[in-house]
């Protein structure tokens, strides 16, 4: 990956100087963001990076994800539309591909009509020509492919002496050319990374990828596989730039897919030693660590029909030991699912803040009509759903597969 696709030569073009654009002009732009490829994970044209220990199945897991794209499909939870794949990879052979390919399509039933949707471009033994395989991946055109798989990250990077992915500049620079590819191709382009080596329960999750922290920082969605406790199972967790985090979930491996595991906890990775902070109620329950959050348990413990103010949920979930992030985020996703509404501030004297409750917000004699049409678009109210238990478990569970297809 040495220009990702540029000139081969490596010399860099003359560019025009960078010149600001001012915000009223980019006002009269409206530009938008691309269109979502992976719900709530990447848009078009959006890099994400995804980090794992080694053998911690990652290329199954894109397999996956290439099935619930070739036949819009889920991925772990995740909606993912429809379109053309390619896939770039430096360490499985050809044989292997398609055996492991082959395993995954029969049990989530893609048929072969969508087999002509995958390229495929095995560079093992041959990762010094990485960028003619990227050039024709971009050869092809703006929108051709909605997915691109690169995997992985280690096998594209430049042969420069000296190169450390250690190194923040330098690692800067690859994405700088991943973010590029990915413009060019307006391909929601997946890069698989190692996680570094020791205990990764303790560290935070985007500290887990090995090497420098621009590679976290620098695409739009950070997703991690955890081992969890159990052996064999993993935690899918994930900061995106465009979307609220990803609330940890568990996910069992079953050949050759990962598959749902609400039973378990997320909270219990492998190798995380015991909580000395837990909550006193969880200590009389003789629990080590809390169980977990649901947008939809959250909702029912905290959102009321009085409307509360983020800080005031964030302040009543603390109590429970939820963090201000996650409460926030759970927030967010409980209103996205609709066990939650949102009821607008209003600016000026007599004016108050954003309130959430569980309830549309009420017309009152005052509001305009900008209020009334806010109020009268509320989605109706969710079905009732039951409070937990002390002892951990939500009211209702649905189990979904680790990338099934439609």
């Amino acid at each position: 990956m040495n220009n990702f696709g540029n000139d081969p030569s490596g010399e860099t073009p003359d560019f025009d100087p960078l010149e600001p654009i001012n915000f009223a002009d980019l006002a009269l732009q409206s530009p938008e963001r691309g269109p979502v490829v992976i719900d709530g994970v990447l848009r078009e044209g959006a890099v994400g990076t995804v980090v794992s220990g080694t053998k911690g199945r990652k290329s199954w897991a894109m397999g996956a994800l290439i099935a619930a794209a070739l036949t819009g499909g889920n991925w772990f939870g995740h909606a993912v539309t429809r379109g053309r794949v390619a896939l770039i990879d430096g360490e499985l052979t050809r044989a292997t591909i398609f055996w492991r390919l082959g395993k995954i399509f029969e049990v989530l039933r893609v048929p072969p009509t969508a087999f002509d949707g995958l390229d495929v471009w095995d560079m093992r033994g041959r990762t010094k020509d990485v960028d003619r395989a990227v050039a024709a991946v971009r050869a092809k055109g703006a929108g051709y492919y909605k997915i691109v798989v690169v995997d992985p990250l280690y096998c594209f990077y430049p042969d420069t002496p000296g190169f450390s992915e250690n190194d923040n500049a330098a690692m800067r620079r690859v994405y700088d050319e991943l973010i590029g590819f990915a413009g060019d191709t307006r391909a929601a382009t997946m890069v698989v990374h190692h996680a570094s080596k020791g205990n990764q329960s303790d560290k935070g999750l985007t500290d887990l990828g090995s090497g420098a922290g621009a590679i976290s920082r620098a695409g739009d969605a950070h997703i991690a596989f955890r081992p969890h406790a159990e052996k064999g199972a993993v935690v899918f967790e994930g900061v995106p730039r465009d979307f609220p985090d990803i609330i940890p979930s568990c996910w069992r491996w079953g050949f050759p897919l990962f598959q749902e595991a609400p039973d378990l906890d997320p909270t219990k990775l492998a190798g995380k030693r015991p909580q000395k902070n837990a909550t006193q109620d969880f200590l009389d329950g003789g629990k080590a660590t809390p169980p977990a959050w649901t947008p939809e348990s959250y909702a029912a413990n905290f959102i009321t029909g009085e409307g509360k103010t983020l800080p005031r949920l964030q302040g009543e979930a603390a109590k429970e030991g939820i963090a201000e992030r996650r409460a926030k985020a759970l927030t967010e996703q409980a209103v996205e699912m609709g066990y939650a509404h949102e009821w607008p501030g209003r600016n000026g004297p007599g004016g108050c803040r954003k309130r959430y409750a569980n309830i549309p917000c009420p017309i009152t004699e005052t509001d305009g009509p900008k209020e009334r049409e806010n109020a009268h678009a509320r989605p109706p109210t969710p079905p009732a759903v039951r409070k937990r238990t002390r002892g951990g478990g939500d009211a209702r569970k649905q189990s979904k597969a680790g990338g099934g297809g439609k």
